[in-house]
């Protein structure tokens, strides 16, 4: 518990960084983890991470986990998170009801899954080998994936590889 409530007194210095709408969606978020490591959980929180229940509808992440993102990526370009110009109350953005009854949120107010980041980062390097001859590869690091322990416990893949750059235009490929 100590280790989230320190993350949680710490978060503060970032407000001097011009994030002063980020940190004001983060602190709650924090709090929540400060109660589960201390015994506490709220279900409602939990429940609300990626697509609370009562806000079901398009293909879109509503929940608080697009809190922890303060910058998102539209085709290939970063801005300025738009969920947080949308208050949250009891977890959920704000949503209306539609035809069928269901719940919708407002203007499709969410984020599609490609516009999280994707965790890894990449730079280019030029490999040469002993022989002399070049190639343009690319480092890259970052979250690769999620490992499941023998308690059912997850934990993030954190490592780097080296890996051919991708095509400047995407190659189709005849699956005849």
């Amino acid at each position: 518990m100590e280790d989230w409530q320190r993350i949680r007194d710490r978060v503060q210095v970032l407000e001097t960084y011009g994030l002063e709408r980020w940190i004001s969606r983060l602190r709650p978020i924090l709090d929540q983890f400060v109660l589960t490591a201390s015994g506490q959980p709220s279900a409602d929180f939990w429940k609300a991470i990626y697509k609370p229940e009562a806000a079901y509808g398009p293909k879109t992440a509503t929940g608080w986990i697009t809190d922890l993102f303060p910058y998102l990526s539209h085709f290939g370009e970063r801005h300025w998170n738009y969920v947080f110009d949308h208050p949250r109350v009891n977890w959920l953005l704000p949503y209306e009801k539609n035809s069928k009854g269901g719940r919708m949120p407002k203007k499709l107010v969410g984020v599609s899954p490609d516009g999280f980041p994707s965790g890894r980062s990449s730079v280019p390097i030029l490999v040469t080998s002993v022989s002399g001859s070049e190639r343009n590869l690319d480092l890259v690091a970052g979250f690769f994936g999620v490992a499941q322990s023998s308690d059912l416990t997850l934990s993030p893949v954190i490592s780097w590889a080296v890996a051919e750059r991708p095509p400047a235009t995407p190659v189709m490929v005849d699956p005849g």
